[in-house]
């Protein structure tokens, strides 16, 4: 519901059949906006808006009606997740099997207030990135969606917070607790916690009691999986001989507020015991099936189970903590290939650089928004390539992101491209190879710009061979030869001539 008044005033809807579902907000606006949520589908509701001035004055609209869209008139907008969380934007992820076009409200309220531009999209699988949030900020959202005919359907009211900008504890805290509990070498412990805040975890600082023999100690952040460790998100080690308090360096890693997580510690077999310290009666911990150990296990398999959580350990963000947000992990790229990176930290950033399997790519950043590009035209297309950042401050910290992985496919690789033996004065046969199967097509004309182009042979295969007729007498020709590969990569050969005969 939207209204405007003439001077700042509160904003209510009322409606008259249903009492026990006032709609409100207190703060002093002249353009209103108000929510209305749990309405059933294809009823008939009858309302009116009040406002109220700072003086107290009342002003209330005539009563008026309104009629819901019938069940089933909309997309269903399911599995709607956040996927990742900077302190300054949220990516929003969902699924629509019928919903063309989308759109995301936000805002500090399920008011909302705020809203993308309306996105379309192609494929089920939909996601918007929201930008310029305040850190360490709880935000309301929703998706809109529309199908082909126009029909709007939208999620639940669902809630955020995004991550703080500076040094954050994001799991446990630093109290060493009173009970010791000895970890014999090769089997892992897991302690369960929920998230406190959300960011990116770089560092795991963990107590160490007297009486250990281990030289190393290995940590690990696990996702959930229905009560147990999932997934490993990332994993450290550090030497383990000194009694207190030791530090853990992760690759980074984000982690979401009010989420599950396990941190799970290992004495690796044939390194000796390791003595930490747990509350001995709180939250849920478990022991590991295996016994020996030696790296910790992928695939987590239950052993006993306690209630010794929390462990004398937390977890950090230490800034800079750098978030890159494209291109995403396991894609396939191709050409000038767009990075950028989002930088949470509480001192200005002095330079960012990007880097390809170490090495840099493009110029140092000096200022947001942190990009650059990518030319990955002399890349191999047969490895895995990794991106990543590194990020220094003005307090003189520097940090490295975490890696994204991607595989470069700039299409077929063309080769041995001729004009094969019979050119007459009105036609040409033109031969090519590529190395993966791939269609073919060939663009030519009296200059390099070409003009003219055969169909495309969408039968794919190594060896191409494609007739051009309709050619002048006596003529030069330019021409290249295209070919798309299985996943869409185009390649294009570089430009070359022939001259006709003149009978």
């Amino acid at each position: 519901m939207t209204w405007d008044t003439n001077i700042p005033a509160t904003s209510q809807v009322e409606l008259l059949s249903d009492t026990a579902r006032p709609a409100k907000d207190d703060h002093l606006v002249t353009e209103h906006r108000v929510v209305l949520t749990g309405l059933a589908p294809g009823a008939t509701y009858r309302f009116r808006v009040r406002s109220i001035g700072l003086d107290g004055g009342i002003g209330t609209s005539a009563e008026s009606p309104l009629t819901t869209a019938p069940a089933g008139s909309g997309p269903e907008v399911a599995s709607v997740s956040v996927r990742q969380l900077t302190s300054t934007t949220a990516r929003l992820g969902w699924a629509t099997s019928t919903g063309t076009v989308a759109q995301v409200e936000y805002g500090a309220s399920a008011n909302y207030g705020g809203f993308t531009l309306l996105k379309v999209f192609t494929s089920p699988a939909q996601e918007m990135l929201l930008s310029g949030l305040h850190p360490g900020t709880t935000h309301h959202f929703r998706i809109k969606a529309w199908d082909g005919d126009g029909f709007l359907g939208a999620s639940v009211d669902g809630t955020f917070t995004t991550a703080v900008a500076g040094l954050a504890t994001l799991l446990g805290d630093s109290r060493v607790e009173t009970e010791r509990v000895t970890l014999a070498e090769g089997q892992a412990a897991a302690y369960q916690y929920i998230a406190a805040q959300s960011g990116q975890a770089s560092l795991v600082r963990l107590y160490v009691d007297s009486g250990s023999s281990t030289p190393v100690i290995r940590v690990a952040l696990y996702s959930d999986e229905g009560g147990t460790p999932g997934a490993i998100l990332s994993q450290g080690s550090a030497p383990a001989l000194i009694h207190g308090w030791i530090d853990v360096s992760l690759p980074p890693v984000p982690l979401l507020k009010d989420t599950r997580y396990w941190l799970v510690v290992l004495s690796p077999i044939g390194s000796g015991s390791v003595v930490l310290r747990d509350l001995g009666l709180g939250g849920s911990s478990m022991l590991s099936a295996q016994t020996t150990l030696a790296a910790l296990p992928r695939t987590w398999t239950a052993g006993s189970v306690a209630v010794r959580s929390p462990l004398s350990a937390y977890v950090q963000q230490v800034p800079p903590a750098i978030t890159l947000m494209g291109p995403a992990e396991a894609s396939v790229v191709t050409g000038r290939v767009p990075l950028s990176a989002v930088v949470d930290d509480d001192a200005p950033i002095v330079r960012l650089q990007f880097l390809v399997d170490g090495e840099p790519a493009g110029p140092s950043q000096t200022a947001e928004p942190y990009s650059a590009v990518w030319d990955t035209r002399e890349s191999s297309p047969t490895q895995l390539h990794m991106i990543s950042a590194r990020a220094t401050d003005l307090l003189g910290r520097s940090t490295t992101s975490g890696v994204v992985s991607v595989q470069v496919d700039n299409g077929p690789l063309i080769s041995k491209v001729t004009v094969s033996p019979g050119l007459t004065s009105t036609s040409a046969r033109i031969t090519w190879i590529t190395d993966v199967l791939a269609d073919g097509q060939v663009e030519y004309g009296p200059t390099a710009s070409y003009g003219r182009a055969t169909p495309i042979d969408t039968r794919v295969d190594w060896r191409h061979d494609m007739q051009l007729t309709g050619l002048a007498a006596a003529s030069t020709y330019h021409y290249r030869v295209r070919s798309r590969d299985a996943t869409g990569a185009l390649a294009v050969s570089a430009d070359q001539t022939f001259f006709t005969s003149d009978q």
